[in-house]
């Protein structure tokens, strides 16, 4: 017979080496001081979402353990678990048991997929640690509110992937194999609302067969679960002829993806880049070019857009200059940096960024700072991590990895799609009442690029908040869409 006892928020279980674990916010560090004071894992999300919780473990003796999701009641969701590995990477957690060391700390990260045919109300299931001979259950209950995120994303995040290494990591050339494990990138990004660059051959045809097979599925929502690419990012050759862009633009065109293409200048000498987004420019007639940096007058009328680094959009005259290009009808995606050190001040959290050392809220406030300043989208680079020499990266891969596996995402990536999730709701509460309105609930969150929340209860509250306010003004606008009353954000419950 296996007993539980409740130990200052966590569980000590069975026989043997004691076993403890304990559930802790997926904003937070994973730690026991940060665990939660019950044992009842609340969700709480839209559908279509994807609703997230740590679980850290420790043993008093060298044991085992896996994760076993017991169905929802009267809901088919999906539950993923992953192990943490240094830096940040996930490595999902399948059948076999994962071995925890004497004294040492495991830290879970379980997903929770909200359906997009879920009715709203409150559904209870669990999920359980078993080691050998015991079982710790943590009850979860997840609220389905009466909404839904749509399965593409509204705000644009291109992030670059190196192609070679993606390829190297997994010790492949390029083709068969190579391009399978290339598309299981695709898929990983959209499945984190985001498009991914620099992974496909050159857009410069004549054939096109290849292109159109890796790509199709993609930009049509086929290939994950209906989320499609926002971003074409094509990686045309450094010089273009005339008959090659003309190529381009045809074939863009009669598929119609011309309008989700997008090409970013690399930063260089204003005339040569004049050059080059005019040769551009005629590809991707109804695309965008994305000029580097800031708004440079060179290169005006030959881009539809800038894109300058988050630390930059708030200094003196950058802001206006950045409002009027907007208000013209051109594009400012946000530069985000890898690199915190770089781009904030010493104290206090500094500008939002992907940093792995920045604080650990940085990457789901960069979508609620976009949508308060207006900007078109987001772009980074996304290097390559690796466990094996403990390199960050937004994705990981390693040779211990077949070839078919997708590569393990990272916490940030994870804490990304939150903010996207976000984003989303702040998108829906301004449509159906004022911009004002939502801006009220934003800034609870995003006050300046280099002055937003670091406490992870302040997101789930100002989530809440979006909800009750896009309820009431729906209930104020005709029928009641909700069957049972809604709490009010911080009266409790989920």
């Amino acid at each position: 017979m296996v007993s539980c006892l409740a130990v200052a928020g966590w569980l000590a279980v069975g026989s043997g080496p004691t076993v403890r674990a304990a559930v802790v916010d997926a904003g937070a560090e994973a730690s026991f001081r940060n665990a939660q004071p019950e044992e009842l894992v609340r969700l709480a999300g839209p559908r279509g979402a994807v609703e997230s919780f740590q679980l850290v473990i420790r043993a008093g003796g060298a044991t085992e353990v896996r994760a076993v999701a017991q169905p929802f009641d009267g809901l088919v969701a999906g539950v993923e678990a992953f192990v943490v590995e240094k830096p940040d990477a996930l490595r999902p957690l399948g059948e076999e048991p994962v071995a925890v060391r004497p004294g040492a700390t495991l830290t879970m990260w379980v997903d929770v997929e909200v359906p997009t045919t879920a009715a709203p109300g409150t559904y209870r299931g669990a999920v359980a640690l078993v080691a050998p001979e015991r079982r710790l259950t943590f009850p979860l209950e997840l609220t389905v509110w009466p909404l839904s995120v749509p399965a593409t994303a509204s705000l644009p995040v291109r992030l670059g992937v190196d192609r070679d290494a993606a390829l190297r990591a997994r010790e492949l050339e390029p083709g068969g194999a190579g391009d399978a494990l290339l598309l299981q990138y695709e898929m990983a990004g959209l499945r984190h609302r985001i498009s991914l660059a620099g992974l496909a051959p050159s857009a410069s045809g004549p054939d096109w067969a290849a292109y159109d097979a890796f790509f199709g599925p993609l930009l049509d929502g086929s290939a994950a679960g209906g989320a499609r690419m926002t971003l074409l990012d094509l990686q045309l050759p450094t010089t273009l002829a005339d008959a090659q862009a003309d190529e381009v633009a045809r074939h863009l065109s009669e598929r119609g993806w011309a309008d989700r293409a997008v090409l970013v200048l690399e930063a260089g000498e204003a005339a040569a880049q004049r050059l080059r987004a005019d040769a551009l420019r005629r590809a991707v007639p109804g695309g965008r070019v994305i000029g580097p940096g800031l708004p440079q007058r060179p290169l005006f009328g030959a881009t539809d857009g800038w894109s300058p680094a988050v630390c930059e959009v708030d200094r003196e005259g950058v802001h206006e200059a950045l409002r009027s290009r907007l208000a013209a009808g051109e594009s400012v995606f946000w530069r985000v940096s890898n690199a915190g050190a770089k781009c904030g001040p010493a104290e206090g959290p500094g500008f939002a960024t992907l940093d792995v050392r920045r604080p650990p809220m940085a990457p789901r406030a960069l979508p609620w700072l976009a949508w308060l300043y207006g900007a078109s989208g987001l772009t980074a680079r996304a290097p390559l991590g690796s466990t094996e020499r403990a390199t960050a990266g937004l994705f990981y891969d390693s040779p211990m990895l077949s070839a078919g596996d997708a590569p393990m995402a990272s916490v940030r990536l994870k804490r990304l799609r939150e903010g996207l999730v976000d984003y989303e709701l702040l998108v829906l509460l301004e449509s159906e009442t004022t911009r004002l309105t939502a801006e009220r609930v934003a800034m609870k969150i995003a006050r300046r690029a280099d002055d937003w929340e670091t406490d992870p209860g302040a997101y789930a509250e100002a989530r809440a908040w979006l909800v009750h306010e896009i309820v009431l003004a729906r209930e104020a606008q005709g029928p009641p869409l909700v069957t049972a009353p809604m709490r009010s954000p911080g009266s409790g419950g989920g």
